[in-house]
């Protein structure tokens, strides 16, 4: 099988980054490739570490991954985090294909390295192609590709199932907050199970002092670790909000999706309503605490199995084989 080098240029070890790298490599797997992760370092090391997800990674020095890069047809720089720049202007002079997940990667100084090299771009989401190009840059809009880890919907009638759950990091554009709010005028069973990763300094001055009340820890970066999580609760609430960003995925919409649980967004998020996610057809809409505590607060909606039904519908247009064939042809036009 052809080699397939992903070259991950930033530090967090949990989220969204190394989610989408995750579930790329094994698209790209199930592909007919191998992928090989690499990570930018100061020296080349003759091992493999573990990268979760039942992958494992190698740190090369940046010449090493150039060389890489230019030997290697299917390459691409998955994340590249605006302050270690630095390390991946020869990626970049090589022109191999960048992805950008959201706007706080499109610093002036990343912006202005892409537009000297040509780089070519991947945006994960319409909102940050259109983004782009305003700043005077062309992205190729590419679905990430996403595995799935359940065939099926879970079981309403289950007793053990808890009303709902949140998943992704306790931070500012999560407002967690407004979770934790809801979560003050509900009751124990209605209220949201939080997980994930915490940010210090956003729960110290955000969260009241009772949050952890509702707090389950993180999770490990296993495989369909988020789905397994949101497979235990009938909804799954994210609130993420992101300036000049919305409307397209998280990778917690389409865990919930998986699980089948019914996704609670954010209105914000939506900035057009007619993109992927949708309010009334593959999720629910809330614009506040108040909202979401009332949605929990009451019955199950009456549509919950379409609502599933069309989530896992959505989930079919992020399937790995044609999200595949999208990076496929980007690389095309680079090496034409």
């Amino acid at each position: 099988m052809p080699n397939a080098a992903l070259f991950y240029v930033a530090d967090p070890t949990r989220g969204g980054w190394v989610t989408y790298t995750a579930h790329l490599a094994h698209a790209l797997r199930l592909s007919g490739y191998t992928p090989m992760i690499y990570k930018i370092g100061k020296r080349d090391e003759g091992f493999t570490r573990d990268f979760g997800y039942d992958l494992r990674y190698t740190n090369v020095s940046i010449a090493t991954a150039a060389l890489i890069a230019l030997g290697t047809p299917f390459s691409m720089t998955v994340v590249l985090a605006p302050k270690r720049l630095g390390e991946a202007e020869p990626l970049l002079a090589a022109r191999i294909p960048l992805v950008v997940h959201d706007p706080t990667e499109m610093k002036s100084e990343v912006l202005q390295a892409i537009a000297r090299n040509q780089t070519p771009l991947v945006a994960l989401r319409t909102t940050n192609a259109a983004r782009l190009l305003d700043l005077g840059l062309d992205a190729t809009y590419c679905r990430p590709p996403y595995v799935p880890y359940f065939d099926g919907p879970l079981d309403a009638s289950d007793p053990k199932l808890r009303r709902a759950v949140a998943f992704s990091r306790l931070d500012w554009d999560k407002n967690t907050d407004l979770i934790v709010k809801a979560n003050a005028s509900l009751p124990p069973g209605r209220r949201v199970a939080l997980y994930g990763a915490v940010n210090a300094m956003y729960a110290h001055h955000r969260l009241p002092a009772n949050w952890k009340r509702d707090y389950n820890g993180g999770f490990d970066p296993v495989w369909g670790a988020g789905a397994r999580v949101s497979r235990t609760a009938l909804y799954a609430v994210d609130l993420s909000t992101i300036a000049g960003d919305g409307d397209g995925m998280q990778f917690t919409f389409l865990e919930a999706w998986d699980a089948g649980s019914v996704l609670v967004v954010s209105r914000k998020w939506l900035v057009t309503g007619q993109d992927v996610v949708r309010d009334g057809h593959n999720a629910l809409a809330v614009a506040d605490d108040v909202e979401l505590a009332d949605l929990l607060r009451g019955p199950l909606p009456e549509g919950r199995a379409a609502l599933i039904a069309a989530g896992r519908e959505t989930l079919t247009q992020f399937a790995p084989a044609p999200a595949v064939a999208a990076l496929r042809a980007v690389l095309s036009e680079r090496a034409a």
